[in-house]
């Protein structure tokens, strides 16, 4: 169904606690996940369950990321902006 290559792509871009969430989401039990993900043999319908959890963590993680990189660069800019902000380019400090 899964081919040995992706499981392990999937498992390397994991968050931590992964096998905790995935369990927690689909009610399949800690060991059965990580015998999927050690390349054991789990029924299909298990395999499905745990690949379709796994991504969709992956993918909150990268929204996540994504977000909080985009709140940084504005927060961080805004705040240099305020440093560097005087109309005759002298330098302003935050608390002034």
């Amino acid at each position: 169904m899964f081919s040995e290559q992706e499981i392990q792509n999937l498992k390397k871009a994991l968050p931590t606690r992964a096998a905790y969430d995935i369990s927690e989401q689909t009610g399949i039990s800690r060991s059965t996940i990580y015998k999927f993900f050690n390349g054991g043999k789990v029924r299909t319908y298990c395999a499905q369950r745990i690949f379709e959890s796994a991504l969709l963590l992956v993918e909150q993680a990268q929204i996540t990321a994504g977000t909080l990189k985009a709140k940084c660069q504005l927060i961080l800019n805004e705040d240099q902006e305020s440093y560097n902000g005087g109309k005759d380019g002298n330098r302003v400090s935050a608390t002034e």
